[in-house]
C-alpha cells in the first residue's frame, strides 16, 4: 500500500490524510511491526 501511495503527488497524499515522510517511515519498519497501525497513528485529519 505505502509503495503505491508514494507514486502519488503530495497534494493527493494530503487529501488522503498522509504525508510522504510517514509513508517512507512505514516502509522502514521491521517486518514484525504493523505498518497500517503506524500510518493510522501518524495520519493527520
Amino acid at each position: 500500500m505505502a509503495k503505491s501511495l508514494l507514486a502519488e503527488k503530495d497534494d493527493i497524499l494530503a487529501d488522503l490524510g498522509y504525508e510522504r515522510r510517514d509513508l517512507q517511515g512505514a516502509l522502514k519498519l521491521p517486518l514484525r511491526s504493523d505498518a497500517v497501525e503506524y500510518l493510522e497513528t501518524h495520519r493527520f485529519k
